[in-house]
């Protein structure tokens, strides 16, 4: 993890499980990325993180801190240290106050100070109640000054903590395994990064900030122990028993409603995404009202979790301010019955009353920030365990490797969890610089065999060999390196042409040069001239602003800018006209004459280029031809 807030990536990492015997039974190895998936709780577990059987606030809070860096605990621990000098302050603070009134209320019983601050005297030539009054000042300076440290140590802390576990759980997303992914929604995934932010405002620094009061209101009571104890202790009791009851009381009203909030926040947000990415949908139909109805009703239990949550940590202080009146009242009675009578406690009274003013809202602060760690705990739960998601194994990068004699399915199966074969003992061949076009009915296989071939996917079964070699997790990233993908649906940034073309390149690292190579075998320059701006055009977001074929074009040219070794075009010409398409397809094969070419596509005009045909059915290899009519000779 990082050991500053600006620039810090999360650094923890846990092992993958290595296989179990949940389900879907006999249908994974139990080595199986799959597998893995079904074994994520027991995973958890054994790494000694948040389990589901123990969702307790010590248990949560013991998860994060075992996550944090060392650099981030020692922040934590300096903290504490300046937390403890603050409620020494505070003490001080009080002493000074009632020092003060004292000598100015009644100087006979102020001669102790007299005597202490004698040489002060001497040196200074003030009397001994300026004198007094300056002291209060300086140590009333001192203890603000520290408070306003503890204040910026607590906020610092508090959003140094949630950055790491931000970038925890998104490079946890974006390292997850490809079969893991694709279990989860999208949805699920921005909710994630949602409640890392609530669990940062909303548990987090609440949290802190009730620690810190605590601790404040701790050496504020141990003052007032001096002054008169059995009467602080009753008081304390009392005070400390109204807060224990409510606890008691709300404790699971507030844990239930915690529960219901994180759940609603993820409904709330996939709401949103079905409402807007459908809106062409939406506004054709007319069927606004349906996705208002859905978005209204979550919205309004979120939002009456909200409110009986914030209830509940703010009620116990108009309860508790009434029981320190009646308290006060009864101390000046106490001490008032005293030798002296009421002139002699004045000075006592004083510093109880202005300890009083700060005791109450430190111990409402207290109670604050233990109602919200339990009124917010699933949402900090839910972030934890996107922390702990499983990764890949092996490297992230790695420099390419070239396919030099060719890939090997050998009786390759797969399945995805709780579903029929995908993919079922497959076993084919392809040379290194081949023209392979890959066909069949939707829901056939192609896809699946494609990211089997890319290395997103890890057989069941069987094996994949590039030159005679195991494609394992060692090799992967070498691969990958290798592989230029254009998928059935192209992701864009709202950025520029050239931005999408060189995705994942820093802007300053693009080369213009090969930008307008790729667009010009891709026919992007085709439409491109026709933009005032050129390849710096915004596209919009997902590229709204472009037609369909214009996205596939631009799509295929973020390939070529990769120029490598194997390309992969996945139903990448579906929307184009048949003479664009053919005429990228000449391109490709008089520019790309080294480049294994891979081509899924329904039309045969698509697969023109191929010299072999793979015609899959239902998971299975059924024939391999020569041409798109050879599909059904077996």
């Amino acid at each position: 993890m990082a050991d500053a807030l600006d620039g810090g990536t999360a650094s923890a990492r846990s092992a993958v499980s290595r296989g179990g015997d949940e389900s879907p039974k006999g249908r994974c190895a139990p080595s199986c990325p799959i597998r893995k998936v079904w074994n994520f709780a027991a995973f958890v577990t054994e790494a000694g993180m948040l389990s589901s059987q123990d969702q307790s606030v010590a248990a949560a809070l013991r998860s994060l801190y075992k996550q944090l860096s060392s650099a981030r605990r020692r922040s934590l621990w300096l903290l504490l240290i300046v937390m403890i000098g603050g409620a020494a302050a505070e003490m001080l603070t009080l002493g000074a106050v009632l020092a003060f009134l004292q000598a100015a209320a009644d100087p006979e019983s102020g001669r102790w100070l007299g005597r202490v601050l004698a040489p002060l005297m001497q040196m200074t030539g003030l009397p001994l109640v300026p004198l007094a009054a300056a002291l209060l000042a300086v140590v009333a300076i001192c203890a603000g000054s520290l408070r306003l440290l503890l204040t910026w140590l607590t906020q610092w802390t508090a959003m140094a903590v949630g950055h790491d576990l931000g970038t925890a759980v998104f490079g946890r997303m974006l390292r997850q395994p490809y079969s893991q992914y694709l279990l989860r929604s999208s949805s699920e995934r921005l909710s994630g990064m949602e409640k890392v932010h609530r669990a940062t405002f909303n548990l987090l620094l609440p949290t802190m900030q009730g620690v810190v009061a605590a601790m404040l209101a701790v050496g504020i009571a141990l003052f007032f122990l001096v002054i008169d104890p059995i009467t602080i202790i009753v008081a304390g009791a009392a005070i400390t028993g109204i807060y224990g009851a409510i606890a008691w009381a709300t404790g699971g009203r507030l844990r239930r409603n915690s529960a219901m909030i994180a759940r609603l926040m993820t409904e709330r947000t996939a709401a949103v995404q079905q409402g807007l990415g459908g809106i062409r949908d939406i506004l054709l139909e007319g069927s606004q009202p349906v996705f208002e109805a859905r978005f209204a009703d979550l919205d309004s239990r979120y939002r009456r979790g909200h409110a009986v949550q914030g209830f509940i940590v703010n009620a116990p202080r108009y309860v508790v301010e009434t029981t320190g009146i009646i308290i006060l009242v009864g101390m000046a009675a106490v001490l008032s019955s005293r030798p002296g009578g009421l002139t002699a406690a004045v000075p006592a009274l004083g510093a109880i009353a202005l300890g009083a003013q700060r005791l109450l809202p430190l111990a409402q602060q207290a109670y604050f920030g233990w109602g919200q760690c339990r009124g917010n705990l699933h949402t900090l739960i839910d972030a934890l365990r996107l922390s702990q998601l499983p990764t890949l194994e092996g490297p992230l990068q790695a420099e390419p490797e070239p396919m030099r004699e060719g890939i090997v399915f050998d009786r390759v199966s797969f399945s995805y969890p709780g579903g029929r074969r995908a993919i079922e003992g497959v076993s084919v061949s392809i040379r290194a610089g081949a023209r392979i076009g890959i066909t069949g009915p939707t829901g056939s296989g192609k896809s699946s065999f494609l990211d089997l071939f890319m290395g997103l996917l890890d057989p069941d079964a069987g094996e994949i060999r590039v030159d005679d070699r195991r494609l394992d997790a060692s090799r992967r990233a070498g691969w990958q390196a290798n592989l230029a993908h254009v998928p059935q649906t192209i992701f864009l940034l709202d950025d520029s042409i050239a931005a999408n073309v060189a995705f994942g390149v820093a802007a300053d690292r693009i080369d213009m040069d090969r930008v307008m190579w790729a667009a010009s075998i891709a026919e992007v320059d085709s439409f491109v001239r026709d933009f005032p701006e050129g390849y710096q055009t915004m596209v919009g977001e997902r590229g709204v602003r472009l037609s369909g074929g214009q996205r596939q074009r631009i799509g295929l040219a973020r390939a070529l800018y990769r120029n490598a070794g194997v390309l992969i075009l996945d139903e990448a010409t579906s929307a184009l006209d048949e003479a664009t398409e053919r005429t990228i397809m000449t391109r490709l094969a008089a520019e790309l004459t080294d480049v294994t070419l891979i081509i899924v596509a329904h039309r045969a005009s698509s697969l023109a280029p191929a010299e072999t045909i793979l015609f899959f059915e239902n998971g299975v290899l059924r024939a391999e031809g020569e041409s798109f009519a050879d599909h059904g000779r077996r």
